[in-house]
């Protein structure tokens, strides 16, 4: 949560699969996140990791290319996993055609619902603590939205696509 604060962005509101920060809003229980005890901040958004240790780190290896043309083609990367909706992938989108492995949609099934019971728990574990609290309480309206997005076809064939997703098959 202090991680959204230092960004200036409110919490994530709706489940569309897709991770970045920058368009989805901040999602206060999903990693990736750097703390830096150093300087007593809380990195969350996975660009802004990539500059920090770049910046934090000396060496000749680095995560973005000094190399502009390269850089780019990195950040175009970025670009495709932020905006490519794999959490839906995951856990069960066009459920009119899953092909994934039975045990895997036996896993899946009610991931939300195990997500919401455990957040519950830290709710109850930290009532005293207004703001996480209310952090544990976004992540919990965004799994229910998720659930019902996962299991409805109707609702996924409305989704709009990912701008990099294709065809593969």
């Amino acid at each position: 949560m202090f991680g959204g604060t230092q960004l200036g962005k409110s919490y994530a509101e709706q489940h569309t699969g897709r991770s970045s920060v920058e368009t989805e809003g901040f999602d206060p229980c999903v990693v990736p996140l750097l703390v830096d005890h150093t300087q007593a901040r809380v990195v969350v958004d996975s660009k802004l990791i990539y500059d920090r240790l770049d910046q934090e780190i000396p060496g000749p290896r680095r995560l973005i290319p000094a190399d502009l043309a390269a850089a780019q083609a990195v950040m175009q990367q970025v670009s495709i996993v932020d905006q490519t909706p794999s959490l839906g992938i995951s856990y069960g989108f066009r459920s009119d055609d899953n092909r994934r492995p039975d045990f895997m949609k036996a896993v899946i099934k009610d991931i939300h619902g195990g997500k919401c019971q455990a957040l519950l728990m830290f709710i109850d574990a930290n009532s005293d603590d207004a703001d996480l609290v209310k952090a544990y309480q976004s992540k919990i309206a965004k799994e229910q939205v998720g659930k019902a997005l996962a299991f409805n076809p109707e609702r996924q064939g409305a989704m709009p696509p990912s701008p990099y997703t294709a065809d593969i098959s």
